[in-house]
């Protein structure tokens, strides 16, 4: 009986951590992307995003790039960091031959009202948040729009 009754409460316990840790867990967010590139090329796919567990000046999440029938062709991971009003990270993704793709992307932001690398991407809620990227030489400009 006292067995059954500390597993019980053992359960009980395990139970309420879970659901306090998804309460205090930020949503992902979701969206679309777009992306440029010189001469007239345009590209798309969809992006997650997460904030970085005790760190608001950074956040991580997953990308995906699709063809114009809408199938993906390359998957990736992204991350960045806050300094001063620029954010930047890296980027990369392979591609469906394998091969693997890197590059970086920065944005910089005037409204004071965003603070942190998190309400840049709450921002995308309401607004589209724009920057540039590079691979190598390869150079061009982005936007995020969020899923609402």
């Amino acid at each position: 009986m006292r067995r059954a009754r500390l597993a019980g409460t053992t359960i009980l316990a395990i139970l309420f951590l879970v659901v306090v840790t998804l309460a205090q867990s930020p949503p992902t967010l979701r969206g679309s992307w777009s992306a440029t590139a010189a001469p007239n090329r345009v590209f798309q796919g969809t992006w997650t995003a997460e904030p970085v567990p005790g760190n608001p000046e950074a956040s991580q999440g997953s990308w995906t790039l699709v063809n114009g029938s809408n199938q993906i062709v390359a998957r990736g991971t992204w991350s960045a960091v806050k300094t001063a009003r620029v954010w930047s990270g890296t980027w990369q993704a392979r591609v469906a031959t394998g091969q693997l793709l890197s590059g970086s992307w920065r944005t910089q932001v005037a409204d004071a009202s965003v603070r942190t690398l998190g309400e840049l991407l709450q921002k995308t809620l309401s607004d589209q948040v724009n920057g540039t990227w590079a691979r190598g030489r390869l150079t061009g400009a982005w936007s995020l729009r969020a899923f609402p």
